[in-house]
């Protein structure tokens, strides 16, 4: 955690978002969030500073989702299994991937599959990133804007499969395809890249957002007055950091282990979770 903004109201979390991107060193650095900030302004702050931006396409952007869909959709050849499960990527005709080259862009794909069944779960995962100054040049004008999106270098899209396995069978199967938008261009970020720095943004929300949502509850927290909510949110931000810090995986058993050792608990806030 390396800054934390207090928001209006709803309603005002843009506007907080851009005040925390003013506190924190942006520079040469890669900006993930949630669709809520994909907006031209955030990005355009963000690569004034000298960062760049990685932000997925939601209903918010509905004529940018439209582009960029129309966009990619040529290139979005996969090989299936009968049941939909992608085994590969068919490569694109020889005349597209020409006219691409001919106008300076790239095309670029990787496939991410688990290798094996986790907590009744495997996952393959598609990621396609397409550098194409034609469509970057168009992307986003389609709405009432009028412009395209501000410093569009790639379009990409994941497509990602969850397959729930019970006693070794598929007993249930989820497909999930977003697109995104980055001003990283395919030199310094291809598919694999762009692939891993969206999986580093889940890994930012399970390891801490569904720490403080879940097991500490914030939701229903009844602070409303004051500095209070968030002097509580630092708080616990800084019980999650010392608690990683330590070697925690699981904060809740950590949480529950100091909560019957509370000297141990005092060391830790006092070595700064260095035990």
């Amino acid at each position: 955690m390396l800054g934390q903004v207090r928001a209006a109201g709803k309603g005002h979390e843009i506007a907080a978002a851009k005040a925390l991107l003013k506190q924190v060193p942006v520079a040469q650095r890669v900006v993930t969030a949630d669709a809520l900030l994909t907006q031209r302004d955030v990005s355009e702050q963000i690569v004034a500073a000298g960062g760049d931006d990685l932000f997925p396409i939601d209903a918010n952007q509905s004529a940018l989702l439209k582009d960029a869909t129309a966009a990619l959709s040529p290139w979005m050849g996969a090989e299936r299994l009968p049941d939909g499960l992608p085994t590969g990527v068919t490569t694109p005709p020889i005349w597209l991937q020409r006219e691409l080259a001919e106008r300076g862009g790239r095309i670029s794909w990787f496939i991410d599959a688990s290798p094996k069944v986790q907590h009744g779960r495997r996952e393959v995962r598609v990621f396609w990133a397409l550098a194409d100054p034609e469509q970057n040049a168009y992307v986003g004008s389609s709405g009432t804007h009028a412009k395209p999106w501000p410093h569009l270098a790639q379009i990409c899209c994941v497509e990602r499969h969850r397959l729930f396995v019970r006693r070794g069978q598929v007993i249930a199967t989820e497909v999930d395809i977003r697109y995104y938008v980055t001003s990283l261009d395919p030199k310094r970020a291809d598919a694999k890249a762009l692939l891993a720095l969206t999986r580093g943004h889940w890994g930012i929300e399970n390891r801490l957002h569904h720490v403080r949502d879940v097991t500490f509850d914030e939701d229903r927290s009844q602070m409303r007055v004051g500095a209070g909510p968030q002097t509580f949110a630092a708080c616990r931000n800084l019980v999650i950091a010392i608690l990683r810090r330590s070697g925690a995986t699981n904060i809740a058993a950590a949480l529950r282990t100091f909560a019957a050792r509370p000297a141990n608990a005092a060391l830790l806030v006092l070595t700064t979770g260095r035990l």
